[in-house]
């Protein structure tokens, strides 16, 4: 049921790399195998674990947005979630790029659910990407998400 919300809450949110018409991005620290690629409409590139249930996910928006803060793009990420409590809010930086980093309590579908999420942009293109899993499973996966987000890089074309 878990994994179906964590499916589920990737597109609420609004592969190896991911193609816009203005980047390209990849990360350097892949998941480890257990964390299996998913095709996902709703999202540019998914990882999700089995068990217990957690996901990865990037999503890209590009022409759209550059102009809005990122504390307004990192709360639009949380707008279908319900009773939302921001644990905390900080700077931080995705490939040299300044980042909104947002850890969120929140539930889907009555599900608890636990998110941490770097929102940032470029030139062109607004990037969210979020970690989540059940609030007694977060840190399990925590460790895996930050040296993802660490091998993150974006290439302008």
């Amino acid at each position: 049921m878990l994994v179906c919300l964590i499916l589920a809450a990737t597109a609420a949110c609004a592969g190896r790399s991911h193609k816009s018409p203005h980047y390209s991005y990849s990360s350097e620290s892949l998941p480890p195998p257990d964390w299996t690629p998913e095709k996902s409409k709703e999202v540019a590139l998914l990882f999700r674990h089995q068990d217990p249930p957690m996901g990865i996910m990037v999503n890209t928006e590009c022409d759209r947005y550059q102009d809005a803060p990122l504390t307004s793009l990192s709360r639009s990420l949380f707008i279908s979630f319900e009773n939302r409590r921001e644990i905390s809010r900080s700077a931080g930086k995705v490939d040299g790029h300044d980042a909104e980093v947002v850890v969120m309590q929140c539930s889907l579908d009555g599900a608890p659910l636990k998110v941490k999420a770097y929102t940032f942009k470029t030139d062109q293109c607004v990037y969210d990407i979020a970690y989540m899993a059940a609030p007694d499973h977060f840190d399990e996966g925590l460790a895996i998400f930050e040296e993802y987000v660490r091998g993150f890089k974006v290439e302008r074309k």
